[in-house]
């Protein structure tokens, strides 16, 4: 949804008087670096007015940052842009030490620096007024991570920030033990030798079992204090250990309140099954004795029984 009018009026307020800035930052350098001569009377009341325009642009931006703190897509464009806008104040006497004011090398860098301060402050503005900017996984990966190869989003949705009930919570945690629960049964019936394949670069139904075993505690249940050894959820036995563990460990932090770290608990789920079933996929898809009638279709489809492990 779009930023309520007060927020997107600081939002714009705060772009546009970078933009005033930026100007001010031009005219700087042509009075630092005239043509035939020095304009020291032009050169100095062009800098008070770049100086003054700049800390009214940081304290309209941080009114904006705290009018966009339910928008990720606005914040991290704003915090980027007052970040760079502070450092144009000082990035040029600091520069100055090293080649000199005399060259003018200090005003190019603030013009620099104000210009793209100018271009980050344009893209908050626009996600302020977008009402999809920060709702899809592409707007939040560009504030704030990549995006996986095959399109599958590494930053929670925004609709999982609100958090979980305990129902809820539950009812994700019995749709991860099917997903466990159908890998096993995946690997059990596949062949070990795999038809080559783009994805996983050709690897063996072994070679995918342990990375997605091995990923688990690695990048997952960690986030939740759970730092099980590799070599344990290499073993049947342990592995069942691991994922009691798991989601014994997921409940506590619901229980207290707390994310996954900077994921909350939802995304945390969906991810793990996510990937547990992306490569159950990818397994049935490489498997040489792989069936493409109905009966694929149905267990894709989740109506095939499957055991809780």
């Amino acid at each position: 949804m779009r930023m309520r009018w007060p927020g997107w009026l600081l939002v714009g307020g705060y772009a546009w008087t970078v933009a005033v800035a930026f100007g001010a930052a031009l005219l700087d350098v042509v009075h630092a670096s005239p043509a035939g001569g020095s304009a020291p009377a032009g050169e100095s009341e062009a800098a008070d007015v770049l100086l003054a325009l700049i800390a009214l642009a940081i304290a309209t931006g941080l009114g904006a940052l705290a009018a966009s703190a339910d928008r990720p897509l606005v914040r991290g464009a704003l915090l980027a842009s007052l970040g760079i806008l502070v450092g144009s104040l000082f990035a040029p006497s600091l520069l100055g030490g090293f080649v000199g004011a005399a060259d003018g090398a200090g005003s190019w860098l603030r013009l620099g620096l104000a210009g793209l301060a100018s271009l980050l402050a344009f893209v908050g503005l626009w996600a302020s007024g977008n009402p999809r900017a920060g709702d899809h996984a592409w707007a939040m990966g560009f504030a704030c991570s990549w995006r996986d190869f095959w399109g599958i989003a590494h930053v929670p949705s925004s609709t999982e920030a609100a958090g979980l009930t305990d129902t809820e919570l539950e009812r994700r945690l019995d749709l991860l033990r099917a997903c466990w629960a159908t890998f096993d049964d995946v690997v059990a019936r596949v062949s070990g030798d795999l038809r080559p394949g783009s994805r996983g670069g050709g690897r063996s139904r072994d070679q995918i079992v342990r990375h997605v075993h091995g990923t688990e505690p690695h990048n997952f249940s960690r986030k939740v204090g759970m730092r099980t050894p590799l070599e344990d959820v290499f073993t049947p036995s342990g592995l069942d250990a691991h994922r009691a563990a798991y989601l014994e460990a997921i409940r506590a932090f619901h229980a207290d309140g707390r994310q996954a770290r900077t994921w909350p608990l939802a995304f945390l789920v969906r991810r793990t099954a996510q990937h547990v079933m992306d490569h159950a996929w990818e397994l049935e898809d490489r498997d040489p004795s792989h069936d493409e009638g109905a009966e694929h279709v149905i267990r894709r489809s989740g109506s095939s029984s499957t055991s809780p492990s």
